[in-house]
């Protein structure tokens, strides 16, 4: 009997982001799908996916702050001996 929502099986998730791990996730599939834990292991990986993106999300930014910081900080050294320059002429 066929599921009514069109869920895709947790073997195919974890296949989809751990291509190595078809030999984990095998037997593992049998035992969720017995169970009748499809939605539920869809749910936690998909919440485990959403969490590393917002972590990984949350890095770039502090990334990018970081390095626009030496950029200006670089702009801001360079300028320095040139309006001391101007000065003195």
């Amino acid at each position: 009997m066929k599921n009514k929502k069109n869920f895709p099986k947790p073997v195919d998730i974890f296949r989809e982001f751990a291509p190595n791990s078809h030999a984990v996730v095998s037997g593992g599939g049998k035992i969720i799908k017995s169970y009748n834990m499809e939605e539920v292991e869809y749910q936690k990986a998909k919440d485990s996916i959403d969490m590393l993106l917002n972590i990984q999300i949350k890095t770039a930014k502090k990334n990018i702050l970081s390095t626009l910081m030496k950029f200006f900080g670089g702009i801001a050294a360079a300028a320095v001996p040139v309006y001391a320059e101007y000065r003195i002429m």
